[in-house]
């Protein structure tokens, strides 16, 4: 076993033993909600879900539905994050529906269905803001509501501010729940998620990009002392590994930015962990490429570290999907391609 992959198995077990009170939502944008007729429905609501919106304030809320039975759990949760909160931007929620008692009182422009009640939830703001360690962030929740469904029917969440209005997020659910898919297009959404933040995308992007770049560098200039020319394995694997480290740096990078707003969070561990396992995952990744190897031949045992290195990637969030895809597809193809010289052969430098 590898030094990498003895502490890539050491991470994961510690992420897994670390019990730290953490939650996975599956990420959403979607569009309309602008009225009880356009709500935007929200299915399995039982599901962890987030949804990250934006409202114009004013007297438009949006409304959100959920088909619940009698007794399921319906958990819904509002947040915001500190730039909007910074700008003045508070926003209610309340939930209607069919044996819902009303409590407090809601503005004339929020629609309620006759027959039912509404609760309205108009919570102070926190000292500060929480730590999300998965997709590293910072935010205030302003409240939630937990209760067991009433009775068969559909429930409405309304958010709405007579303000300037800004940006939101509204968890619904706590079964953490994720398809294939929705897992492999968490770290792609992150970038969407950080700009609804209210970040700025070169800031967003400059740590990746700047890392990619430093790294390319670096084995450019390695790789004029190898006595093997650059072929297409060295290619793919260095553009999988390198890939992989620039997601770790981005992954530092919000976690630092979230952190100097929130303070130090125990869930940040989690952060860590990830951002660790990516880089013991992009540098195996260049190792692979760098190494010496018969000429004209792939060994086996470079192979099902690519495919490893691959299978973990996607599922650590590591290189944004496209740099694991890249390590599986590296692993199979053929070796004639995978040896194709992109190169001239340098002859070794003599030691001196």
């Amino acid at each position: 076993m590898t030094r990498g992959a003895a502490v890539a198995i050491v991470l994961m077990i510690l992420l897994v033993a670390l019990n730290v009170p953490v939650e996975a939502h599956v990420p959403e944008f979607p569009e309309g909600g602008e009225s009880l007729e356009k709500a935007v429905r929200i299915e399995d609501p039982t599901k962890s879900w987030v949804v990250y919106s934006d409202l114009h304030g004013g007297g438009s809320p949006h409304y959100y539905l959920l088909t619940m039975k009698q007794g399921e759990r319906l958990f819904v949760s509002l947040t915001v994050p500190q730039h909007y909160i910074e700008r003045g931007f508070q926003p209610s929620m309340a939930l209607i529906g069919p044996s819902i008692e009303d409590n407090g009182t809601l503005p004339s422009y929020v629609q309620v269905p006759e027959g039912s009640g509404a609760m309205v939830l108009t919570g102070p703001l926190p000292d500060r803001p929480e730590y999300e360690p998965f997709s590293p962030s910072a935010f205030y929740e302003l409240g939630e509501i937990v209760l067991e469904a009433p009775q068969d029917g559909d429930y409405y969440i309304a958010v709405f501010d007579e303000g300037t209005g800004g940006n939101y997020a509204l968890a619904v659910g706590s079964r953490e729940s994720f398809t294939a898919k929705e897992w492999l297009l968490v770290p792609i959404s992150s970038v969407s998620i950080y700009l609804w933040e209210g970040q700025d995308l070169l800031m967003v992007l400059a740590p990746s990009v700047l890392t990619f770049g430093v790294g390319l560098a670096a084995m450019l200039g390695t790789s004029r002392r190898r006595i093997q020319p650059v072929d297409v394995l060295w290619v793919l694997a260095t553009g999988a590994g390198l890939l992989m480290l620039a997601s770790a740096a981005s992954f530092i990078y919000q976690m630092l930015w979230s952190l100097s707003q929130t303070g130090a969070e125990v869930t940040a561990a989690v952060t860590v962990i990830f951002a660790v396992l990516a880089i013991v995952l992009g540098l195996s990744a260049l190792r692979v490429a760098h190494r010496e190897r018969p000429m004209g031949k792939v060994p086996t045992s470079s192979r099902i570290i690519l495919l490893a290195i691959g299978g973990f990637g996607l599922l650590l969030w590591a290189g944004w999907v496209i740099g694991p895809v890249i390590a599986i597809v590296t692993a199979v193809l053929p070796g004639g391609l995978l040896t194709r010289q992109l190169g001239r052969t340098r002859p070794a430098r003599d030691a001196r």
